[in-house]
């Protein structure tokens, strides 16, 4: 299972070959020097470390370094790796080679080469998270494929251009070029290009709130999932459109999607879907009040180690700390939080970092520690607004009002409320609005001293971008 998992993590035997070679390095000399995204290599070095392959020894200092070295298994292994990774190198720079000859004699009849070797090289540079580099090559992919006139190469292109920039929140360069791909995948009938555009178009108009407009994406993917007779992007666009639905607070429509999907992931073989949809089939049970809430969660945490996805880990572990908090085991979930606030940390994850600092402020809270929850709510509330997480802010305004409200604190918790159900009507979820005059009816009816008890919707996704919400 461990040999598994750093052959499925994306940079992990280039740090293991890497440590092999140079011994002891600071960790940021290494993903320098490695060149690697910034998600892919903390998302490797999280992998390998858990695993007991590479150590971490921070040296103090001004400032305070930490280096990374080999353990004796994590030598053995890089040992054996060496000889394979010798000729993959080779191999990927013998096609920057080749492409590079070609593209100086510019010969017309080696068009279709160039294409297929710069699709190789999009393809290599995409999975490694080197963006700047994929975007490149496949502006160059994108040239040669209408010199060419071939229209099915111009989507793929469009389609990583457009990926890429959907995960650096550039939202209107991403529309452009998806709508481009989807356009060209139509033409050329290229139908799982088509449901990749409909489903970054869908979610990226999610992320900002336009759930209506996500569900038309996902309904459009769902149907040409349907034509193609793909099961596997039908199973996706069935769980994106139960994302929509749970976040407008229509959980017994959301509920059944989820099973479907994570069913169909179980059955397909598609591991690498099912943490995302463990996570939003526990987020639903959560919101209903359902026992069955953190075996969900648990659930997705062991999923995501199998295929060593350490972001879909930390997303697991921060949902499951508010289930944890209910039944008071506060310290457990504290444990979950440091783990998901250290991944996010090394990812630069910040919207997802809200979520955590939410849930921090619910367990301070629920053991008194007042200073620590409003401090805690405060940088919450500060990631929020930075990120653009309009239903994280209502949420924080939700759950520090719930906490005003017991400490005694009327007109701190009356604002508290106030702004979150205008934000929560603001952005169409009346479920959450209407939790919101709930709690200021408590407020006026019977004082400051309702027990109703924090707790906060714990995220889900691929995406790094849903937020915590308030349980009924």
């Amino acid at each position: 299972m461990a040999f598994g998992s750093v052959l499925r993590t994306i940079a992990a035997p280039d740090i293991l070959l890497y440590l092999l070679q140079h011994g002891q390095t600071p960790v940021t000399k290494v993903q320098e020097d490695l060149g690697v995204s910034n998600d892919r290599f903390y998302a490797a070095l999280n992998t390998l470390h858990d695993q007991g392959f590479v150590s971490r020894d921070e040296r103090v200092g001004r400032p305070t370094y930490v280096y990374l070295g080999l353990t004796v298994k994590g030598e053995r292994l890089a040992r054996m790796m060496a000889p394979a990774a010798e000729v993959l190198e080779a191999t990927a720079s013998a096609l920057r080679v080749e492409y590079e000859r070609l593209e100086r004699e510019a010969n017309p009849e080696t068009a279709a080469r160039r294409v297929e070797v710069l699709r190789l090289l999009t393809e290599q540079e995409s999975a490694r998270g080197e963006w700047d580099n994929a975007v490149e090559d496949a502006s160059r992919l994108l040239g040669l494929a209408r010199d060419a006139g071939d229209r099915g190469t111009q989507a793929e292109a469009h389609l990583v251009l457009g990926r890429i920039a959907q995960r650096r929140d550039a939202h209107e360069e991403a529309f452009r070029t998806l709508r481009a791909a989807l356009r060209l995948a139509d033409a050329e009938g290229a139908p799982r290009v088509a449901c990749e555009a409909e489903y970054l178009i869908g979610s990226t108009l999610l992320r900002q709130g336009q759930g209506t407009e996500a569900l038309g994406r996902f309904a459009a993917m769902a149907s040409r999932a349907e034509r193609s007779g793909d099961e596997l992007w039908r199973a996706r666009a069935a769980e994106a459109t139960g994302r929509v639905h749970a976040r407008q607070g229509r959980l017994a429509d959301a509920i059944p999607l989820f099973e479907q999907a994570a069913a169909a992931f179980e059955r397909l073989g598609a591991d690498e879907d099912l943490p995302r949809a463990y996570v939003n089939r526990g987020s639903a049970s959560y919101e209903l009040d359902r026992p069955d809430a953190l075996a969900w969660f648990e659930k997705a945490v062991e999923a995501a180690r199998r295929v060593a996805d350490v972001r879909m880990e930390a997303y697991a572990l921060e949902s499951a700390a508010a289930p944890l908090i209910e039944r008071g085991e506060v310290k457990k979930a504290e444990r979950y939080l440091r783990r998901a606030r250290e991944v996010f940390d090394d990812l630069g994850e910040r919207s997802a970092m809200g979520g955590v600092e939410l849930n921090f402020g619910n367990a301070y809270g629920a053991q008194g520690r007042w200073t620590d929850a409003e401090e805690a709510f405060a940088r919450a509330l500060q990631l929020a607004r930075d990120t653009g997480k309009r239903a994280l802010e209502a949420t924080v305004h939700l759950n520090h009002g719930q906490m005003s409200k017991r400490r005694g604190h009327a007109d701190e918790a009356r604002a508290a409320l106030e702004a979150a159900r205008r934000i929560f009507t603001e952005l169409g979820n009346a479920e959450r609005a209407a939790r919101c005059e709930e709690e200021l009816r408590a407020l006026t009816g019977r004082g400051t001293r309702s027990r109703s008890r924090p707790g906060t919707r714990p995220t889900g996704r691929r995406s790094p971008g849903r937020s915590p919400r308030t349980r009924r």
